[in-house]
């Protein structure tokens, strides 16, 4: 089992801890920084996603390459547009996750997996699944544009038209589903007690 680090918590009760949520919203840095504290390994999503990626043609498995749009067609499309794609995107990608979470588990290798390509259903599945997995979505109620800015990941002259319209659009998506779901939902603010959430969320 996982040891944990964070001053008023006790061990938790994850092998496999699943942080997931829209495009931007911190789950990397909040993965990275419990790991650190906890003393377990990260395996970011966006690694498998790259992985199949290299494996496969658009034409055989387009929905593994929807993401790769040219800036001139994100403009092209409405946000809910690049939402449905993501769904279809993370449907696919997540059924590729199935092994690796059993992998992990299985050899009782504590790990917390994060990305955006984790849908609220297939988390549902694998916390009805495995007793030592946990999931938590971490949600942006604001305008995610103002928001990346703020954290300086884009400049002005980078945004794009609907780019973090979109993003937000799929958080939103993420949060209701998760909710649906009956998972844990963490609002990103305030930033500074984040971890902490995320943890007391993962212990529940």
């Amino acid at each position: 089992m996982a040891r944990n680090t964070l001053a008023g918590h006790k061990r938790p009760l994850w092998n496999v801890l699943v942080i997931g949520g829209a495009a931007g919203v911190g789950k990397t840095t909040v993965a990275r920084d419990l790991a650190e504290r906890c003393g377990v390994s990260v395996l970011p999503t966006d690694a498998i996603w790259l992985a199949l990626k290299t494996a496969t043609d658009p034409a055989s498995y387009p929905e593994l390459h929807y993401f790769d749009p040219l800036d001139a067609e994100w403009q092209k499309h409405e946000p809910e547009y690049w939402r449905d794609r993501h769904i279809q995107s993370a449907k696919a990608i997540s059924q590729a996750l199935d092994p690796v979470i059993e992998y992990y588990l299985s050899e009782r290798w504590p790990v917390i997996v994060e990305g955006t390509w984790v849908s609220p259903a297939t988390a549902a599945r694998w916390t009805g699944r495995y007793e030592g997995l946990r999931a938590v979505f971490i949600h942006e109620p604001e305008d995610l544009r103002s928001y990346l800015l703020s954290r300086g990941i884009w400049r002005e002259g980078q945004i794009r038209d609907h780019r973090g319209e979109t993003f937000w659009n799929i958080g939103n998506w993420i949060r209701e589903q998760a909710m649906t779901h009956g998972l844990a939902v963490v609002n990103v603010h305030p930033r500074d007690t984040l971890a902490e959430r995320v943890i007391e969320a993962a212990s529940r």
